[in-house]
């Protein structure tokens, strides 16, 4: 029987983009709306998320204003529940909460 030491999963997800590009992907300021109605905008460099951005839900509510490195949420920011209250608002680490 083969044992998997070490998988890797890349998952191709749609998006339309509206902003600034460089070398073919996102650079600069630029939104990100997902197939599921999602939304991103903010700053993007090498084509992810760094910098400050919003994320909102489908129904444009908002569901992160932040910080972010490298794809993920890094720094100071405030996730929001779909009823608008506050979830964790202060430091984040690789996309979680500290």
């Amino acid at each position: 029987m083969a044992e998997i030491v070490d998988l890797e999963l890349r998952y191709t997800v749609k998006v339309d983009y509206i902003g600034d590009v460089k070398e073919g992907k996102p650079n600069g300021k630029g939104k990100a709306i997902f197939r599921n109605g999602g939304m991103y905008e903010g700053d993007w460099v090498n084509g992810k998320q760094e910098g400050y951005g919003k994320e909102y839900y489908p129904d444009g509510t908002l569901r992160y204003e932040g910080e972010y490195l490298n794809g993920l949420r890094h720094g100071e920011g405030t996730v929001y529940y779909k009823d608008g209250s506050k979830g964790h608002s202060g430091k984040w680490k690789h996309n979680e909460p500290v």
